[in-house]
């Protein structure tokens, strides 16, 4: 579980004091809207959705094979998975984040991996990120041409659950893909698909992780 530590912020616990009256009504009017169509809130249920949470697990525990795992996305897609993935993994399993359109790095990268035991991962809220297709583009060319039409077993997409390009192509080619939800931006996106899937891959307790954050966000 994640835990705030204040004993370096000081203050902190007297200005807690005297705005607890106004933070308690802010909280409130935020719950209040929890459910309202299009008010990208989404994020208050990810620590509760247990059903993801499995198929995740199963995901994982269906490819023990995986010793280099490569996330195509930028912002909100790459940075939060990225933060938890370095302050928890503990599975050995190697971390690579392509949230750039360098190619020297990316020549480099490639050179380096072993496409057998490589998972990629490509993440995009809309699946039109020009940055994350275009990385897509260059890690696909390279799956295939090592492995042939195995190369559907080392790509996982997380994207949006019916919409956008990135959708399309995982259905068309009959690969796993995990939802982000649409009430889920992609900067609160961490606790959806988004991070979790990086994180079983890293050996994460992810029961510990969602406790937290499941907390405070229920209604009072």
């Amino acid at each position: 579980m994640l835990r705030l530590d204040t004993r370096f912020l000081e203050g902190f616990s007297e200005a807690l004091r005297q705005h607890t009256s106004l933070l308690e009504e802010a909280r409130g009017r935020l719950l209040s809207k929890r459910k309202t169509p299009g008010s990208m809130l989404g994020w208050m249920d990810l620590p509760e959705d247990t059903e993801t949470l499995r198929e995740v697990r199963r995901y994982r525990e269906a490819n023990p094979w995986v010793e280099d795992f490569v996330l195509i996305g930028i912002g909100g897609s790459a940075l939060g998975p990225k933060a938890l993935e370095a302050a928890f993994n503990e599975s050995g399993v190697r971390f690579h984040y392509l949230d750039h359109v360098e190619p020297e790095p990316v020549l480099r990268l490639l050179r380096a991996l072993d496409p057998r035991k490589t998972l990629v991962n490509a993440v995009s809220k809309s699946g039109s990120t020009a940055e994350t297709l275009a990385g897509l583009a260059v890690f696909l060319k390279w799956l295939r041409a090592h492995l042939g039409e195995a190369w559907r077993r080392h790509l996982v997409v997380t994207t949006d659950p019916k919409e956008g390009p990135l959708r399309a192509f995982a259905e068309r080619e009959g690969l796993k893909a995990f939802p982000i939800p649409k009430e889920v931006g992609g900067r609160f996106s961490v606790l959806s698909p988004v991070g979790l899937l990086p994180l079983a891959f890293a050996g994460t307790d992810l029961d510990a992780l969602l406790m937290g954050p499941a907390r405070p966000t229920r209604p009072p």
